[in-house]
């Protein structure tokens, strides 16, 4: 913007000020869901509001309460799926926005029973394709969970049968068959694992055998 200003001389001068125009609706959208690992007892979601021009925001759980807390730790009594709504809004600006979305609360899941295979087959086919803890239990009832929330804490050592270090890691992908880059030679490998499955409060040590096959 520009103004000119004019004194009772007839002298005038002229400046530049720059002026802001705001949004008519300057908010934005968006949140975080932690859900709780299927522990047994653990109901427990944190909800997060990430999104920017509020001046204020209330969260609707959907079973009767409500927080305007961020972020906001809640806990389901009942089992269920639940309609959570997410209202933010400016006073200034005298707008609001929300979005809706469903979380569900199971029942409680078994402990994991974690299983290691004896068969390893590196062939890229995915199948079988690392040295890893699995629950079968688990991904069968639910198999959308991801192995860093069924195990925790993982450590990995492979030994081939001259006591050379094949591999070593904490990554709970586990060993990909592979020394240095390539494919181990097929045999029988010795392995000591550690880790833990999720809700449990101790580390479990396994130590034993796998058989690395390759296809020709």
């Amino acid at each position: 913007m520009t103004y000119v200003c004019t004194a009772s001389s007839g002298c005038t001068d002229e400046a530049t000020l720059d002026v802001f125009v705001s949004d008519d609706n300057p908010l934005e959208m968006s949140y975080t869901v932690q859900e709780p690992l299927p522990c047994a007892g653990d109901s427990s979601f944190t909800f997060t509001f990430t999104g920017s021009g509020t001046t204020g925001f209330e969260w609707d759980f959907g079973d009767g309460t409500s927080s305007a807390e961020n972020p906001v730790e809640y806990s389901y009594a009942v089992p269920g799926v639940y309609e959570v709504e997410l209202t933010n809004f400016n006073t200034v600006c005298d707008v609001e926005l929300a979005a809706g979305f469903e979380v569900q609360y199971d029942d409680a899941i078994p402990e994991v029973e974690a299983e290691i295979p004896n068969i390893i087959t590196p062939d890229g086919d995915n199948r079988n394709e690392r040295l890893r803890p699995f629950s079968r239990q688990l991904e069968l009832s639910n198999p959308d969970l991801t192995l860093e929330s069924l195990f925790a804490d993982l450590f990995l050592q492979v030994y081939d049968r001259w006591g050379v270090l094949m591999y070593e890691g904490a990554a709970v992908q586990g060993w990909d068959g592979r020394f240095n880059g390539e494919l181990v030679t097929p045999g029988v490998y010795y392995y000591i694992m550690e880790f833990r499955p999720a809700c449990a409060a101790e580390m479990e040590r396994r130590e034993g055998f796998v058989h690395v096959v390759r296809s020709e």
